[in-house]
């Protein structure tokens, strides 16, 4: 079998998802606790502190404490994306699912699609359900029935028309930064079998100190001067170099998945303790 087959790698994922269902439910209900006490926890601490003497922070904390369940959310999704091939750390799992029936396109795709689509949605369900369960919860107390999830999709939606076309450099800068970094945890979870969230997390941190700090250094006493060069580029040109730099962060995350796949195709029974080649 060398070439892809769609209806031999759906076979392929409802196999898998069968394996995963209740890893899944577990983790999501597990997910969805953690995210209701935690909100909980956060909305009395913050309520003592700062709402009681400020109306306005009283208004908007449903959407405060749902900020910080969205914070635990991202965190869960992060982790989730270098655990893309862990079910396959067990020898005898993955020898099982070496010797599919399917390609390494399609394996690798199955374990991508769980990664990158089926975990998230069950991150967001975890998400909302949680904060349903706060408001249920401080609604039986006496609290009031406010849900933080109401309240940040009104606000989302109240936004919409306002925007304009031209926040699309802005927004497609944004979405391919966010399309690498998706890119670099599923590479790390591909090269790494131990502690690969915090690895990659801890050198993209490193990362971004070395380079706010060689720019700082660079600039000297003249930092002014780079954002004045900023303000000097007129709007069309500005478009064209964040939708250039965009298309450019853009490929860099599709050679990192193209390298995540290579990794997976190298994959061996016996491997080492800390990556998977």
């Amino acid at each position: 079998m060398k070439s892809f087959n769609i209806k031999r790698f759906w076979r392929t994922f409802r196999w898998y998802m069968s394996k995963r269902r209740g890893v899944l439910t577990t983790w999501t209900l597990g997910l969805t606790i953690i995210i209701m006490l935690w909100e909980a926890f956060f909305s009395l601490t913050f309520y003592k502190a700062n709402a009681a003497a400020d109306p306005i922070l009283s208004s908007n904390l449903p959407g405060i404490c749902f900020a910080q369940g969205m914070f635990l959310a991202l965190i869960a999704g992060l982790i989730a994306f270098t655990t893309i091939f862990k079910p396959l750390n067990n020898k005898q799992k993955r020898i099982a699912y070496l010797t599919l029936p399917a390609t390494n396109q399609e394996r690798y795709l199955t374990c991508l699609l769980h990664t990158v689509v089926v975990w998230p949605i069950c991150i967001i369900l975890a998400l909302c359900l949680g904060d349903t369960l706060r408001m249920v919860l401080f609604g039986l107390l006496g609290k009031g029935w406010h849900s933080g999830l109401m309240f940040t999709l009104n606000a989302f939606w109240s936004k919409i028309p306002t925007s304009t076309p031209s926040h699309w450099p802005a927004n497609l800068l944004g979405f391919s930064l966010t399309f690498w970094g998706i890119s670099i945890y599923i590479l790390a979870g591909s090269w790494f079998r131990k502690r690969a969230f915090a690895i990659v997390t801890l050198a993209l941190l490193f990362l971004n100190v070395t380079l706010l700090y060689t720019i700082g250094r660079g600039l000297g006493n003249n930092h002014e001067l780079f954002f004045e060069l900023i303000k000097n580029f007129t709007p069309t040109m500005a478009k064209v170099l964040v939708s250039v730099l965009s298309a450019i962060i853009f490929g860099v995350a599709l050679f990192n998945f193209w390298l995540s796949y290579r990794i997976f195709k190298r994959f061996q029974i016996i491997t080492s303790n800390w990556i998977n080649v």
